[in-house]
């Protein structure tokens, strides 16, 4: 009997295993990218509407600098969805 809980546990924490390493190897870059670009995001927000208010060019080169940052974000989550299969209602 103990042989079979032991057995049942060994499973169970192999199963754990992998999903940890699947956080880790796979949802986790996505999640720090996804951050990377509500940032950017967040950044041309600002940087949009200081230009807007003051008409100081450097306020747009910090947004047009900003959308790229965020369009490369994009770029890149795309690819990674697509190169690691994830489910289907993430696409």
């Amino acid at each position: 009997m103990l042989a079979l809980v032991s057995i049942h546990t060994f499973v169970n924490l192999a199963g754990i295993k992998n999903n940890v390493n699947q956080v880790i190897d796979e949802s986790q870059p996505q999640l720090v990218k996804t951050m990377q670009l509500v940032n950017n995001i967040k950044s041309s927000s600002e940087a949009l509407s200081s230009y807007l208010l003051s008409k100081n060019p450097q306020y747009k080169t910090e947004y047009e600098t900003n959308l790229k940052k965020s369009q490369a974000n994009i770029n890149e989550l795309k690819n990674n969805i697509k190169e690691k299969n994830f489910p289907s209602c993430i696409h």
